[in-house]
């Protein structure tokens, strides 16, 4: 457990000394976390440097299968209202169809809340700002000038956007970003292609 605050002393510790530059020490964590966006609920996990990209991705990809499902069972629902209209007795047919339409009132649900948070992520992400930031009404100096430039943080350089909304591994994560302690500027070092954009 390297790096988390196990006893109550470590984490007076870690609450007692500067934190490192665009951090905040999460109790429930018990570590820090760089660029900490939200805490998800449904994971019990901080969302943060680290997971922000798989976040996106996860809410984007949910959503679009959600839909998916609902129009793909649209004629299954169909013909159980046409057998339903019709008064032809076949209950298994109208009982799938039922148990079928709670699934896709389920899957609605999951959609709308996916592309609700699929919207304000990337809006945060098109302004380098994290919800802790807005919500704490932290002055916005970390924005980078152009949305591109933003994402770049978060998802990689942009030579790799195509990968930016694909779950793959194969890609190189983005560079741990060093933000001036004197002006916190959030710019990120060492990338070689940042001139000729």
């Amino acid at each position: 457990m390297n790096g988390v605050a196990m006893f109550q002393e470590q984490v007076t510790f870690a609450k007692s000394n500067p934190l490192p530059p665009r951090s905040s020490f999460s109790v429930t964590a018990r570590r820090f976390v760089i660029r900490a966006d939200h805490i998800c609920a449904y994971m019990q996990s901080w969302v943060g440097f680290k997971n922000h990209k798989y976040f996106i991705q996860t809410t984007l990809w949910s959503a679009i299968y959600s839909l998916l499902y609902m129009v793909g069972q649209i004629p299954i629902i169909y013909e159980g209202i046409k057998l339903i209209i019709q008064k032809k007795k076949v209950t298994v047919q109208i009982i799938m169809s039922l148990v079928i339409f709670l699934t896709v009132l389920f899957a609605a649900y999951i959609a709308l809340i996916s592309l609700r948070h699929f919207t304000v992520a990337m809006i945060n992400l098109s302004h380098n700002e994290t919800i802790t930031e807005r919500y704490n009404k932290k002055p916005q100096i970390y924005d980078r000038g152009s949305a591109c430039k933003n994402c770049e943080e978060i998802c990689g350089s942009r030579w790799l956007f195509i990968t930016w909304i694909f779950p793959c591994f194969c890609c190189y994560y983005p560079k741990m970003p060093k933000w001036d302690d004197e002006h916190d500027t959030g710019v990120i070092d060492n990338n070689p292609r940042e001139d000729i954009v």
